[in-house]
């Protein structure tokens, strides 16, 4: 199974094209794909993810969309299609009021194209009830120039920004059933934001992000946990004093309570591992 992105030429007499989720399905046993699009009247899809249920014999597809001409995201959407049988593709969708949505992304990008727009989905955790665990993290960059005049030249130059991750969890009907927010803010120059973002522990009742609260000097390296209740909490793994940056893509769950990572210390490159 796989999902991949089209253009279509707006049927209202509309200029433009509208920009849509499809969901390609080869069942075993057959040489075609069956193709479904992901989507439920005029809601445009604005990031979406797909996994393999292999306990309920499903393909499941969820996303963020908005409605018409908002670009701030509106809601979920929430797709799933049959392994083992020809039905066709079940999609239910679910609202999120202005209340949550500012909870969920804060004051401050409540008003700008950030929203759920600018949250793509880092993981797709599937529940043995048939839903879905949504992890999206705001992660954008921006580009400026300016002249130097000691140089006499034009110089480029790329922020990039890693802030808040949202945790969805989505019953199997489309409706949430719990919702999480981890708030920080990433902030780092022309190195492609290597340094931020988070890795994640899968335990078999929580969800466990490690990340670097501060790059730089006085980092300390955070542990942010939220369990199958929607229950959160925080606590600091490593101190501004031992001089650990971690680079969170680096990260690797080795068991069930062990996380191992490359990690920066005094400009030395050291392996570190996480007792969860």
């Amino acid at each position: 199974a796989a999902i991949g992105q089209s253009e279509e030429k707006n049927q209202d007499g509309q200029k433009g094209k509208t920009k849509k989720y499809k969901l390609f399905l080869m069942r075993k046993g057959e040489s075609s794909f069956v193709e479904s699009t992901v989507s439920s009247g005029k809601k445009n899809i604005t990031e979406a993810a797909l996994s393999i249920d292999s306990y309920n014999k499903k393909v499941v597809v969820a996303g963020f969309y908005n409605d018409n001409d908002s670009y701030t995201g509106t809601g979920i959407i929430f797709a799933s299609q049959a392994l083992t049988n020809h039905s066709e593709i079940e999609i239910k969708t679910v609202i999120i009021d202005d209340n949550a949505r500012v909870k969920m992304i804060g004051e401050r990008n409540s008003g700008s194209n950030t929203g759920l727009f600018g949250y793509p989905i880092r993981k797709l955790i599937l529940r043995s009830d048939g839903g879905a665990v949504v992890v999206a993290e705001a992660a954008y960059y921006s580009e400026y120039s300016y002249y130097d005049y000691f140089t006499q030249s034009f110089t480029r130059r790329t922020e990039y920004h890693y802030d808040n991750v949202i945790i969805l969890s989505i019953h199997s009907n489309g409706t949430i059933d719990w919702s999480g927010v981890l708030r920080k803010s990433q902030e780092t120059m022309d190195d492609g934001g290597f340094l931020s973002s988070f890795c994640s522990v899968l335990q078999s009742d929580r969800i466990e992000m490690v990340y670097n609260n501060e790059i730089g000097r006085n980092n300390e390296v955070h542990l942010y946990t939220i369990n199958n209740k929607g229950i959160s909490d925080q606590k600091v793994l490593t101190r501004s004093g031992q001089h650990i940056v971690i680079i969170p893509h680096s990260g690797k769950q080795v068991d069930e309570n062990t996380l191992i990572a490359v990690a920066i210390q005094k400009k030395k490159l050291v392996l570190v591992k996480f007792e969860l």
